[in-house]
């Protein structure tokens, strides 16, 4: 058990632009986000860390609900912890969520990651995902 320690996050999210201005109940557009956090090294194995994202919905006609997005995220991994042997991992996401119904949302995600696991030498994972998202 540690004690004593703190870290900082912070997160900014922006419109970058609007489909139709004048509609505010329109959600389609395209959305920009960064992230940024920190902490102790004796006690996270990722003392750092930083992303930097853009998502976009109802970007086609016809498919006004549909999300799409990508995302980047870099780990600076603690030098503390002798079982990383990488000082970085990095992941590309990209992503696709299509309206199936109303209340029924498919969708589908890839990820690339370089030094998974904080491994210099572990091959990069590509990870899949596929999700049904249901509304009650």
């Amino acid at each position: 058990l540690q004690t004593g320690t703190g870290g900082l996050y912070a997160l900014a999210e922006r419109r970058i632009w609007r489909k139709n201005p004048s509609a505010p109940d329109d959600a389609r557009g395209i959305n920009g986000f960064v992230q940024y956090g920190n902490a102790s090294s004796a006690i996270s194995s990722i003392r750092r860390h930083f992303g930097l994202g853009v998502s976009a919905t109802g970007l086609m006609t016809g498919r006004e609900t549909d999300t799409c997005g990508v995302y980047v995220s870099i780990a600076s991994l603690s030098r503390e912890n002798l079982a990383l042997t990488s000082a970085t991992e990095t992941t590309l996401e990209a992503f696709y969520g299509i309206a199936l119904a109303a209340a029924v949302k498919l969708k589908a995600d890839v990820q690339f990651i370089q030094h998974p696991a904080g491994d210099q030498v572990r091959r990069a994972a590509v990870v899949g995902t596929l999700r049904l998202v249901t509304k009650f």
